[in-house]
């Protein structure tokens, strides 16, 4: 099986970056429960700045 080395996995990112990973799933996960306001714009920063961070 090739192995793709353009892929993003797991063992590929920091700690920093899995760190705010998971935090972002916690924050997702939060605001579909309607534990966090889904539409504050704290969650919404938070989820911007995370995807920037992970995609750059």
């Amino acid at each position: 099986m090739p192995d793709s080395t353009d892929q993003v996995t797991p063992r590929s990112l920091s700690a920093a970056d899995r760190l705010a990973l998971g935090a972002l799933v916690l924050l997702y996960v939060s605001a579909g429960l309607d534990l966090l306001p889904a539409g504050t714009v704290a969650v919404n920063m938070l989820l911007v700045i995370g995807l920037h961070r992970i995609v750059s």
